[in-house]
């Protein structure tokens, strides 16, 4: 998860680069998925989840396309 410091990018190219996270089965089956930590832990109510719900749906129907 991204924090208030860093990008979904930045934490996906920290992923990328560690070998011990690699080796992860998660990781080698492409299931790892990385999101922003304000809209996933700070912001709330119907709003919100109706975003992370798309966001959700989104991520998991792009790495069933693949």
């Amino acid at each position: 998860m991204a924090s208030v410091d860093s990008s979904v990018e930045q934490v996906r190219a920290v992923w990328q680069q560690n070998h011990v996270l690699q080796a992860l089965p998660a990781s080698q089956a492409e299931q790892v998925y990385f999101v922003d930590c304000q809209l996933w832990s700070r912001i709330e109510g119907p709003i919100s989840a109706e975003i992370i719900l798309d966001e959700v749906r989104a991520l998991l129907l792009q790495s069933s396309a693949s």
